[in-house]
């Protein structure tokens, strides 16, 4: 029997999977496809790659996911995008055996390996807060992004003109999800169950944009606030840098209808990309945007 306690947790289960098949549809039925065809070919790689610019993801999961959060990003950036892979010793030659495909007739993807043998939450937050990652990097904007974002649309381009923009912080926000209560001997509804989930309850009030699971950063903002300010070591780093960001730079949105046109998280907009929304929200909400995805997909696969 679950308890009520554990209904969360498993919907949230549930809506991870949910996200995981619709990645898993699309890379085994058109990604793939596309990478072997076209990727994979060193004849064809005449992308036009941006040394300005570069993708850069931090994980330790050598898995189907992994992939297709790549190869997707690639495709809505239009190859325009180098990609930074920064995974663990331990889990270096099975990453590189997944994009071995094509990573060997193409400069669009780099595995860089990292001195730990597990990337953890904690982990991952100090990574990005250190000025050694930053200074690694040559790049001037850097798109960061996790296997739980999803770009949805083609990346606008003027999106890189900012320093710094990720989604809003949902401070406040809180959703109460029902579950039937059913009676043991008839299985009659008898009642409900209600769930309460609140977002980002201990988020300080001057920290409302820079969710940072899909954003873009300067590289030189970055480097600048790793240099001068302190965090603490359980602290998440997108809000370390939310917290510091106008301090150093003027060149953030200076609107939420851009915020929300580039990523969401817990509120829907017709956004390019989002972070964890599939925990969050609506099930219509992420059948509009699993479908609109698919589509965008098709679409511009088509062009190769």
């Amino acid at each position: 029997m679950i308890e009520p306690k554990s209904f969360l947790h498993s919907f949230k289960n549930y809506r991870k999977d949910m996200f995981e098949s619709h990645c898993q549809f699309l890379l085994n039925n058109f990604l793939n496809p596309w990478a072997k065809k076209y990727l994979s070919l060193s004849i064809n790689n005449s992308y036009n790659k941006n040394n300005d610019l570069c993708g850069l993801i931090i994980d330790d999961r050598p898995n189907e996911i992994l992939r297709f959060s790549v190869l997707n990003t690639l495709l809505m950036t239009n190859l325009k995008l180098p990609i930074k892979i920064y995974t663990t010793k331990k889990s270096l030659l099975n990453t590189t055996k997944l994009f071995s495909d094509f990573i060997d007739h193409t400069q669009l993807i780099e595995i860089v390996t990292l001195e730990t043998n597990k990337i953890n939450i904690r982990f991952y937050n100090n990574l990005l807060k250190s000025l050694d990652l930053w200074a690694d990097l040559t790049a001037s904007k850097i798109l960061v992004f996790q296997t739980d974002s999803l770009i949805i649309e083609p990346m606008e381009y003027s999106m890189f003109d900012f320093d710094y923009i990720g989604a809003l912080f949902c401070k406040g926000k809180s959703r109460c999800i029902r579950f039937p209560l059913f009676n043991k001997e008839s299985q009659k509804e008898i009642g409900s169950t209600w769930i309460n989930q609140i977002y980002n309850a201990d988020l300080i009030p001057e920290v409302l944009m820079g969710n940072g699971g899909l954003s873009i950063r300067s590289r030189k903002i970055m480097m600048r606030i790793c240099s001068n300010e302190t965090s603490e070591p359980n602290e998440n780093e997108d809000i370390f840098f939310s917290r510091y960001i106008r301090k150093y730079s003027q060149n953030i949105p200076g609107n939420t209808k851009i915020i929300n046109r580039f990523s969401i998280e817990a509120d829907f907009h017709n956004s390019i990309g989002y972070h964890g929304s599939h925990f969050y929200l609506d099930h219509s909400e992420l059948s509009s945007i699993y479908d609109r995805h698919i589509k965008n997909v098709i679409g511009l696969i088509s062009l190769y």
